[in-house]
């Protein structure tokens, strides 16, 4: 079966700045939450008596990236499942 395009003619088209908006406000908040994950790192490899991962520092972009895509899926899956 296909999908009724028609069906959503009588609905409002969504102004530009309102996806830019989101748009922006999505990149601020991730390149935030990638500086806040950097930094705490950083803050406990240089705390005494912490001794760092080598394979983890060595993969350390792959552990962030990893996570802010967990945190990206659950925000999208959980907006998602709201609607």
């Amino acid at each position: 079966m296909g999908v009724a395009y028609e069906n959503y003619e009588h609905l409002e088209p969504i102004p530009f700045v309102y996806g830019l908006g989101w748009i922006v406000s999505s990149v601020i908040l991730f390149q935030t939450l990638n500086e806040i994950l950097k930094r705490s790192y950083h803050a406990s490899k240089a705390t005494p008596g912490i001794e760092a991962d080598t394979k983890a520092s060595d993969d350390l972009w792959k552990w962030r990236n990893l996570l802010i895509s967990w945190i990206h899926a659950v925000i999208v899956g959980t907006w998602d499942l709201s609607w």
